[in-house]
């Protein structure tokens, strides 16, 4: 395993000041930490996106960082996240991130699906 500090590309941040880390597990996935806790992780192999949880508005700037930084480093592009963010929350109704947090447990980039927090799964 290997440990990293998320460091900004697209946020305007100069530094999250190592309240936010990631693992990369030989595997597959790779894991998003937020000051302790394990916020996100990305299945490398399935191209799926799990989100734990909504917890304070400096996680949710770690947790866009990382899904940005994941489909543009493993996937084809941070436009592939931006676009399926974008159907996931007009079909959803949804008008920020940390309702998406709340809402969406489960993306799945190869599929274009999604799994909401009470296991019911949908196309976009």
């Amino acid at each position: 395993m290997l440990i990293n500090e998320l460091s900004p590309i697209y946020d305007g941040r100069r530094s999250f000041y190592h309240k936010a880390r990631v693992f990369v597990y030989p595997t597959a996935w790779v894991d998003l930490e937020s000051y302790t806790t394990t916020v996100c992780r990305f299945d490398r192999e399935e191209g799926t996106f799990e989100f734990y949880g909504d917890y304070s508005a400096t996680t949710r700037r770690h947790t866009w960082e990382f899904l940005l930084q994941m489909t543009d480093e493993y996937w084809t592009s941070k436009e592939t996240w931006l676009n399926a963010c974008e159907e996931i929350c007009k079909n959803e109704k949804i008008h920020s991130l940390a309702k998406f947090l709340q809402k969406v447990r489960k993306v799945d980039l190869r599929e274009h699906t999604y799994t909401l927090r009470n296991g019911e799964t949908f196309k976009y």
